[in-house]
């Protein structure tokens, strides 16, 4: 018996027809736009066949995805490398550490962060507050002893029992 291939266009097709092992192959292209090639395995169960061309082109295709993953990869570990390091730079300007560490001298972070100009506010707050409260100071001559007076806390005045000279001082608060 001579192997006989089931032929004609797509549009005539009918699977229900065709017996297990039977080839088929249509003259036209399907509607993917490319020749089908097929096998029975039974009626209304084909398989489509792919030629090598077909198939060296899917190595091809799968070779290249391979590589444009493996690349992808690449640069997604460069960029989580980069990304970890920009996390440190901020900590860094943040609050002065790196990794939970005091930053060293040489790092340019070291006396400019934010933790480091908040430390310096606050002790020149320190000073302003400190100045804002000085009061000024209420001087008076006590004609009946003689004596200097001086109200407010900020300021110290003094006679120099050697020279008589008037000496003074802001104290601190």
């Amino acid at each position: 018996m001579a192997i006989q291939v089931r032929r004609g266009n797509y549009a005539d097709l009918d699977k229900s027809k065709l017996v297990q092992g039977e080839p088929f192959v249509t003259l036209d292209n399907a509607p993917d736009g490319t020749p089908f090639v097929g096998m029975a395995i039974a009626p209304n169960n084909v398989v489509r066949l792919a030629s090598y061309d077909e198939l060296v082109d899917v190595k091809t295709d799968c070779e290249q995805y391979r590589d444009e993953a493996h690349d992808s990869a690449t640069a997604a570990a460069t960029s989580e490398v980069n990304a970890l390091d920009s996390a440190k730079d901020s900590e860094a300007w943040a609050v002065g550490e790196r990794g939970g560490l005091p930053v060293p001298s040489t790092d340019d972070t070291y006396e400019n962060n934010s933790k480091y100009y908040a430390e310096q506010s606050e002790t020149y707050w320190g000073y302003v507050d400190d100045a804002i409260n000085l009061v000024v100071p209420d001087v008076s001559i006590n004609f009946t002893t003689g004596e200097l007076e001086v109200s407010g806390s900020s300021w110290y005045f003094a006679i120099n029992q050697t020279t008589g000279n008037l000496e003074w001082a802001v104290s601190h608060i």
